[in-house]
């Protein structure tokens, strides 16, 4: 018998020499951390009955509504009347406003970011100056800008042009659209390797034939992506 198995080895056949936390077992409230699985525990431990209760809870709430003798197949129907409105004037109207914000957005976007690249300085400190300043700027704050700014009608001559609302909010919306697709198609141009650039002035090229003849063709596949988004 060895040395070691006299003397006992401490925590298997003799008692433990020390108090180490790993001997002990885990005493939560000294842990350090939250327990990230707290809230997933409490929905795992919750009786089967209680998703089932507040769901009836839900549905039958309207039913209690006596007072105002207003049921809960009162409340179907009136959504069922109010449905054409809401597909009307709400969704509709909402495809209608992301459409025309997206198509001057880009249009005038398109032009923004060509103005940054402009041999002219006067033209190009501009476009950047708009293209910054609009960018960070909050959406919320151009179209509440656009909306209280912008008259509801146009006067001209005897003639009288109506502003809608949503034309407004079409304004509004246009604008941050714009300084971010300015920045796309400056980004696109100026990700063209120079030598493009290069071999069209070796070939005689002007400033205008390179761009529309040999650059932007290369950009539109490098545009796409981050203008879907």
């Amino acid at each position: 018998m060895t040395a070691t198995a006299r003397k006992g080895i401490p925590g298997v056949n003799t008692a433990p020499a020390t108090d180490l936390p790993v001997l002990l077992p885990l005493d939560r409230s000294k842990a350090a951390g939250p327990d990230a699985l707290l809230v997933s525990r409490w929905l795992a431990g919750m009786p089967a009955w209680v998703p089932l209760a507040i769901l009836a809870v839900i549905l039958l709430w309207p039913l209690t509504a006596e007072a105002a003798r207003f049921t809960y197949f009162n409340a179907v129907e009136t959504l069922f009347r109010w449905l054409p409105f809401l597909i009307k004037s709400g969704f509709l109207f909402n495809i209608l406003i992301s459409f025309f914000a997206m198509a001057i957005g880009t249009v005038l976007g398109a032009a923004l970011g060509l103005g940054q690249i402009s041999l002219n300085p006067a033209i190009r400190w501009a476009a950047k100056f708009m293209t910054q300043g609009f960018r960070n700027s909050p959406w919320l704050v151009l179209l509440y800008i656009v909306l209280l700014a912008f008259p509801f009608e146009i006067v001209i001559g005897d003639v009288i042009i109506p502003v809608p609302d949503w034309m407004k909010a079409v304004i509004g919306l246009s604008l941050p659209i714009m300084t971010n697709i300015s920045e796309i198609v400056r980004g696109a141009v100026l990700s063209v390797p120079t030598a493009q650039w290069e071999a069209s002035e070796a070939l005689a090229f002007s400033r205008t034939q390179t761009l529309w003849r040999i650059i932007l063709p290369q950009c539109f596949k490098r545009m796409i992506p981050p203008w879907m988004n």
